[in-house]
């Protein structure tokens, strides 16, 4: 019967997957195949309010990956923005920064440990003091200074590289959904530990 899994309404319904296809595309294929499962039919006001707590789901894995679900520009973040704020305001200004100030802008800079393939400041770069003078190793200062690099990481990449567990992943979504929802009109044959592949 078409009608809401939730409420039951008997018009004006939408499908919902209950696993995200943000995540579901990048499953292995023998759990694509099953995926039928997991789609349900919401009406409108349903259909946005399991959205809304698929979203709040959808942030707790962004912080427990660190997998931004959206990001308007390249930033880096942690020690490298650090280390790359110092080595910016060093490079202007080391000469004339009150000594505590300098040193604790070069603990910055060196407690980055920047990857192998991080690009270094190219060409001549004007420094108010040296790195040597300050204490920081010059191949270290320059990789500070370069330009960004794009740290994005799809979101869903990030997350599904992460699960260990397939089934148990399928089945919290699943468990997610009943228990935000309370559906009341779910199909005889559909269960939170059905088969995932």
């Amino acid at each position: 019967r078409n009608q809401c899994v939730v409420c039951g309404a008997l018009d004006k319904y939408l499908r919902f997957h209950i696993v995200p296809t943000l995540y579901r595309r990048l499953l292995p294929e023998a759990f694509k195949s099953h995926s039928s499962h997991d789609v349900v039919l919401l009406c409108v006001a349903c259909h946005e309010k399991a959205n809304a707590a698929h979203w709040k789901r959808k942030l707790e894995y962004a912080a427990q990956y660190d997998a931004p679900l959206m990001q308007s520009e390249v930033r880096p973040f942690g020690a490298e923005a650090n280390a790359r704020k110092a080595a910016l305001a060093l490079s202007r200004s080391a000469g004339s920064m009150p000594p505590d100030r300098r040193q604790f802008m070069c603990q910055q800079v060196l407690a980055w440990d920047p990857p192998a393939d991080a690009p270094r400041a190219q060409g001549k770069v004007k420094f108010s003091m040296t790195p040597q003078d300050l204490g920081i190793p010059e191949d270290l200062f320059r990789a500070a200074l370069a330009p960004l690099r794009d740290v994005r990481h799809d979101h869903g990449e990030v997350v599904v590289g992460a699960v260990q567990d397939v089934p148990e992943f399928i089945q919290g979504w699943r468990e997610h959904f009943v228990t935000t929802m309370e559906p009341q009109y779910l199909p005889p044959m559909w269960g939170v530990n059905s088969k995932a592949a």
